[in-house]
């Protein structure tokens, strides 16, 4: 049986170290990454699904209050002359208790 010389006995040391060990421990399987990625995709299909469903439904408020809402919309729209339209504007006025 011969014996191990300095450099043969460090290398042996560090193979068997619970430093190694462990490091060895940390590496991640195929697998576990395949599972993650499939976990992730399934949560961004979801999260993506309720967030169209939740903007699809339309979301009405009710008042509550002696008066009935009210209010006059007028829209018209001319057609150009000659010339394409390059711009646009559009006016809102809110009238606030009747005033």
């Amino acid at each position: 049986m011969r014996r191990l010389n300095d450099a043969e006995k460090t290398l042996k040391q560090r193979e068997t170290s619970p430093y190694k060990r462990c490091m060895m421990r940390t590496d991640i399987s195929k697998t576990t990454i395949l599972i993650l990625l499939v976990f992730t995709v399934v949560v961004s299909v979801m999260g993506t699904y309720t967030v169209l469903l939740s903007m699809s439904a339309p979301q009405t408020v009710q008042q509550q209050g002696e008066t009935a809402p009210q209010g006059n919309v007028e829209l018209s729209i001319i057609p150009p002359a000659g010339s394409p339209v390059t711009e646009g504007q559009v006016s809102l006025n809110i009238i606030k208790g009747g005033e």
